[in-house]
Formats: C-alpha cells, sequence, structure tokens
C-alpha cells in the first residue's frame, strides 16, 4: 500500500496550498526570510514542516512558526479552503502576544 506524498501548488494570489495526508494547508508564497519560493520546498509530511530551497529556513505548516535557518521570523498561514482571492489578511498562529 503507497501513499501519495505531499503536494505543493501555487494560489491565486500569493499563497500557496500545502497537502498531506489529505489535510490541506495555505502559507505564504514566499519565505520571509529572502522571498524563496515556497512552491519549491521540501515538505517533511512526518513533522509538518516545509523547507525553503533557498536557504533553508524551515516552518511549521499548522502555525508558521520557524523551526529553524537563518533568523525570519514566523510564516504567515490561513486556514485552508480560505477562498481564491488574495484579499484576506494574513495571520500568523502560534505568537505569544
Amino acid at each position: 500500500m503507497s501513499e501519495k506524498g505531499p503536494t505543493v501548488e501555487p494560489l491565486p494570489g500569493e499563497w500557496v496550498r500545502v497537502t498531506v495526508d489529505g489535510r490541506a494547508y495555505e502559507i505564504a508564497a514566499a519565505c520571509p526570510h529572502r522571498e524563496g519560493r515556497l512552491v519549491h520546498g521540501y515538505v517533511n509530511a512526518h513533522t509538518l514542516r516545509i523547507t525553503c530551497p533557498l536557504h533553508r529556513s524551515t516552518f511549521d505548516l499548522v502555525t508558521g512558526r520557524q523551526v529553524s535557518g537563518p533568523c525570519a521570523g514566523p510564516l504567515p498561514v490561513r486556514p485552508a479552503g480560505h477562498g481564491t482571492t488574495d484579499t484576506a489578511p494574513a495571520q500568523t498562529q502560534g505568537e505569544r502576544q
């Protein structure tokens, strides 16, 4: 029995949909470090993280929290299926207020 691996697809506007095991996550299309294109990032299906192909900053897909790599701050995330427009404000979850 083979499972399909994670998929990464561009959305209209500046967003990317990452699907892992049937669950979708929507994240900003550009890494906050140096705007690397996350549509080309490496997705770890076990840890639910994406790594930027440019400088290897790694982010949690659920919260947007930066896990490793050059200092960049959190990655904007939004609820999956939010729509096809980019007019919604980005949310950064997991930050302490």
